[in-house]
């Protein structure tokens, strides 16, 4: 058995009964629908090996039909809004890998090896970024994903220079689910999320230079809040400019109708 082959076959096994399918590219992409305007994508990419092993590591991701451009044609390693599976259950279980086996690497002349590693990668894939991408339901539940796993998909600093946004941004999407207060506590709520993972990060690092540490997260969290309150500007700004709304929501639709026509070719609508 080749290892597309034995990819393919424990794909379609884990995630299958999810409603993941193998989508029409030359690139290993297995993708759902919720609804009609999310898409939700599992792939693997190769990472660096020395032979007779290879490496591997299972993403995933969640894309709106009103991001810029849904690419399915370029490479899974092209892609920067998806979570390896891996950090993804890191991030639900407190920066720890208890029970998690990460070692996906397998001696390329030993099929047996290489199934197993393959069986065990989809298995812990499925215990953690599986249950991620299950509770995403709806744009808001979207929305919870990235602020959670990917905050930057979810910039609106760019929406002062429409040319600024990326193919990736998930922008949009704030503006057609929030009003301007909640969009506020929305970002209130993110940035004592980001000061909580910033803390528990600088406090894995151990105890050898505590001040230092200390002057990293205050000047991280001082980051975190000027970009908050450029946000809420911008938002506000928006809010309160009817030919700006307008031309947002004008560029929402044009963004779903080219997505949408591109994921119907795709086999995947």
């Amino acid at each position: 058995m080749t290892f597309n082959a034995c990819i393919k076959k424990h794909f379609d096994e884990a995630f299958g009964p999810y409603g993941f399918k193998k989508i029409k590219s030359k690139y290993p992409y297995w993708g759902r629908m919720v609804g009609d305007e999310i898409l939700q994508i599992i792939t693997y990419k190769n990472e660096w090996s020395m032979k007779p092993y290879k490496n591997f590591s299972i993403w995933g991701g969640v894309a709106t039909v009103y991001r810029k451009k849904i690419d399915l044609d370029i490479a899974p390693r092209d892609q920067t809004w998806m979570k390896e599976a891996g950090a993804v259950y890191q991030m639900i279980n407190s920066y720890t890998y208890k029970d998690y086996d990460s070692d996906n690497s397998y001696d390329m002349n030993n099929e047996l090896n290489m199934e197993d590693r393959v069986k065990n990668a989809t298995e812990m894939a499925s215990k953690g970024l599986l249950q991620e991408l299950l509770l995403v339901m709806d744009l808001k539940t979207s929305i919870d994903f990235w602020a959670k796993y990917d905050p930057q998909l979810l910039n609106i600093l760019s929406f002062d220079d429409f040319d600024k946004i990326r193919e990736e941004d998930e922008g949009v999407v704030l503006f057609k689910e929030y009003n301007l207060e909640e969009y506020i506590l929305f970002k209130k709520q993110q940035r004592l999320e980001d000061e909580k993972i910033l803390l528990e990060m600088y406090s894995q690092n151990g105890k050898r230079n505590e001040n230092e540490y200390y002057d990293n997260y205050k000047r991280d969290c001082s980051i975190i809040e000027k970009r908050t309150i450029e946000s809420i500007d911008i938002f506000r700004n928006v809010c309160e400019n009817d030919n700006l709304k307008l031309e947002i929501a004008n560029i929402a639709e044009n963004y779903k109708k080219n997505n949408v026509q591109y994921l119907y070719e795709k086999g995947i609508i």
